[in-house]
């Protein structure tokens, strides 16, 4: 379904880019987000990734906010 924001989460200094994207479940046809990486043709790098949904993405910024906080 294409990507959530207009750039990537970050880039690599390979040129590698880590981005968050809209995907559909197909086992429950539910709207859902992934991290993919791509390399620097724009070839995705992983054959599949984990689905999760907006509240499991809130539960991941509150994770990392607390960790960067502590370092």
């Amino acid at each position: 379904m294409g990507s959530v924001l207009p750039a990537p989460l970050i880039v690599n200094s390979d040129g590698e880019s880590l981005w968050l994207e809209h995907v559909v479940d197909m086992k429950y046809g539910s709207r859902t987000l992934w991290f993919m990486w791509y390399d620097k043709q724009g070839s995705p790098k992983l054959d599949m990734s984990g689905v999760f949904d907006v509240a499991n993405l809130s539960e991941m910024t509150a994770s990392l906010a607390a960790f960067l906080k502590a370092n």
